[in-house]
């Protein structure tokens, strides 16, 4: 016969689950990364300032990306 699950979960079974789930969300971003993505969103921000053509829309999508992407590795630390 199979063996049937047991749901038989203790307090501190659950709260080593926790914390092992918590911890594996927390990446360390290097700070390198960090800096080159700042480099990069001052150079879009200068350059979308800049236009003055048709193809701003895709100068402004570019600084958005990059902010994006610099604010979500922010949050990761």
């Amino acid at each position: 016969l199979l063996d049937e699950p047991t749901n038989d979960l203790d307090v501190e079974t659950l709260r080593a689950l926790e914390s092992a789930a918590s911890s594996a969300k927390k990446v360390n971003v290097s700070s390198d990364r960090l800096k080159s993505l700042e480099a990069a969103l001052e150079a879009a921000l200068e350059s979308a300032k800049a236009c003055t053509g048709e193809d701003c829309a895709v100068e402004w999508e570019a600084v958005e990306e990059i902010s994006a992407a610099k604010s979500k590795a922010e949050n990761r630390d």
